[in-house]
């Protein structure tokens, strides 16, 4: 996989986080240092396992059991509202995420000392990997841009990507890294 050439210092930018747990996951498992930006999303997502988690639970898997009670009673809340496709999509990059942190972990504990670690917004150079909402204002001589995390549904999609690729000074990759979008369930 291409990105696995990333160094401390790059950008690696998608649309949505889910792909980007991947990929900072393989990227430390493969002894280069990265990381994810944005403290606060770290926080929500520690907010969010504490919301699904069963009370008591120590288990990821009791965890991603009341992760799908949650991804089913949020999905019914949006259809009744009949919200926009994108807060569907946010919905799922959620549950996409943690199901992503949860990656070869045993304990609810790990998975928020890992979020704790991956979201630490300072430290020695790493790979940064952002969304682009995240990145805007920030430039790196070297982006990877996962491709597949745009979907060209409008204006906000091509701004996004024109946001996108002028993070970088010096080298743009573009990354066909698959991203699958998913719709909703009516």
């Amino acid at each position: 996989n291409a990105i696995m050439a990333a160094q401390p210092g790059d950008f690696v930018l998608s649309r949505t986080n889910a792909p980007l747990m991947t990929i900072c996951l393989r990227l430390l498992r493969a002894g280069i240092r990265a990381r994810i930006q944005g403290r606060d999303t770290g926080k929500a997502l520690t907010d969010l396992i504490d919301r699904c988690a069963p009370r008591g639970a120590v288990l990821v898997e009791d965890l991603l059991e009341g992760l799908v009670s949650y991804h089913t009673a949020e999905q019914r809340k949006l259809i009744k509202l009949k919200v926009s496709d994108a807060a569907f999509q946010a919905l799922e990059d959620k549950v996409d995420t943690l199901i992503a942190l949860a990656d070869g972990l045993k304990h609810i504990s790990e998975m928020k000392d890992r979020i704790a670690t991956l979201f630490a917004d300072t430290g020695p150079a790493q790979v940064v990997c952002s969304t682009v909402h995240k990145s805007k204002g920030l430039q790196s001589d070297q982006v990877w841009l996962l491709t597949g995390s745009f979907w060209s549904q409008g204006l906000e999609d091509d701004n996004l990507f024109y946001i996108a690729i002028t993070r970088t000074q010096k080298v743009l990759n573009l990354v066909n890294f698959p991203v699958k979008k998913k719709r909703r369930e009516e």
